[in-house]
């Protein structure tokens, strides 16, 4: 955004750490941009974040 920075993380932040916040933002932002708002799911695993994709996928494709 006009060359400045959104974000500023505390010294000694691990880049991993870094990564998935920008990451998670970068998505959350092509949502919204999409006219449509964000809803955060927590999961316990990725099988359990693999099944609620399978199941928005089916659910999406009947519409």
């Amino acid at each position: 955004m006009d060359g400045k920075n959104l974000l500023n993380f505390p010294r000694g932040t691990p880049s991993l750490v870094k990564e998935y916040i920008s990451q998670d933002l970068a998505k959350t932002f092509a949502i919204r941009e999409g006219g449509n708002e964000p809803l955060i799911i927590e999961t316990y695993g990725r099988g359990e974040q693999a099944a609620i994709g399978n199941f928005l996928k089916k659910f999406r494709a009947k519409k």
